[in-house]
């Protein structure tokens, strides 16, 4: 047999040898690309129903927790419920014991900054209890007989949501003037849903509060005019802070207006001599105020007001802040 022809059989057969072998190393790693797929989506299965049973869980314990505490408590139903009057909170307490006495007593009571305020409830089952302005009120019900007493403490209550209140600012330096000879600075009110958390008539003192806060660039713009960016945000519950170096600022005197339309309380003043000094630093401007009884507050969480002045350029921003008490 030709020996060239011997060898194209053997080249041949060898090429098929390996084009199988090549085809099923293909088959075998597609299979187990396939087998992996089917692993991975598999494990994410797993993983997502352990969290659907994990959070599920936590919902059913969640659920059997409140059966529980209702079940141990003494009342079947007990509320606190908040709102301002004279410079103090009016707390109203109400709850329904689920037995009681002819000759038991059930007493509303209310801790707060460590003075102690109790009242027997009314035959409605409910107390409304006057409380200095503080920031936590503990509530507590207590039955009272001659054999003892029960009482069960409910959840503290944060104050914020009543004490706090929003406060617009708008720059205006009127039609006929320049910012260089007028340039006034409006602070209004906007009541939150309890109304605001002071009478008009019991504030003492307002005041703006200039803080420094580095320069700005030069630039070209000449008088420009915008909201702030800040978003206005107080926690509903209350976190202690330390405003000390906020008050350390410029304080500077607001007047009172009245708002030509609807009576709407409004504070104002001229900060023209700052916009006159053309030193290219960038103001920050907050608000405080002072209540007769003491009581203060302040808009910590972001500015009231901004703006800076250069030879090249004025630039005012403004926009809503929140007004909180310093306890």
């Amino acid at each position: 047999m030709d020996k060239d022809y011997i060898r194209k059989v053997i080249i041949i057969f060898t090429v098929m040898i390996i084009g199988i072998n090549l085809w099923d190393n293909y088959s075998i790693k597609k299979e187990v690309q396939n087998l992996r797929d089917d692993y991975s989506r598999l494990e994410n299965n797993i993983y997502s129903n352990i969290e659907n049973i994990r959070y599920n869980l936590q919902d059913e314990y969640e659920n059997i927790e409140e059966l529980l505490k209702k079940e141990q408590s003494i009342f079947s139903q007990a509320s606190v419920e908040l709102k301002i009057q004279d410079d103090q909170i009016a707390v109203t307490m109400q709850a329904v014991p689920k037995e009681i006495t002819n000759t038991e007593k059930l007493i509303a009571r209310i801790a707060a900054d460590g003075q102690v305020y109790e009242q027997e409830v009314n035959a409605n089952n409910e107390a409304v209890i006057l409380v200095d302005m503080v920031s936590i009120l503990k509530p507590m019900f207590v039955i009272k007989s001659e054999r003892g007493v029960r009482q069960e403490a409910l959840e503290p209550v944060y104050t914020n949501d009543i004490l706090q209140c929003t406060v617009l600012s708008e720059w205006d330096y009127g039609e006929e003037s320049s910012p260089k000879e007028y340039m006034g600075l409006k602070i209004q009110f906007g009541e939150n849903e309890e109304g605001l958390p002071f009478d008009e008539k019991s504030i003492e003192s307002a005041e703006f509060i200039l803080k420094e806060n580095g320069y700005i660039e030069e630039g070209n713009s000449n008088y420009s005019y915008g909201a702030s960016q800040a978003s206005a945000v107080a926690n509903s519950t209350y976190i202690e802070e330390d405003y000390s170096e906020l008050l350390q600022g410029k304080h500077i005197p607001a007047l009172k207006q009245v708002g030509e339309d609807d009576n709407r309380l409004i504070y104002t003043a001229d900060f023209a001599e700052y916009i006159r000094k053309e030193d290219s630093i960038y103001y920050e401007v907050y608000f405080t105020l002072r209540t007769k009884s003491g009581m203060q507050y302040i808009t910590p969480y972001n500015t009231v007001a901004t703006f800076s002045s250069s030879k090249n350029s004025s630039n005012m921003g403004s926009g809503e802040s929140v007004l909180v008490p310093i306890f």
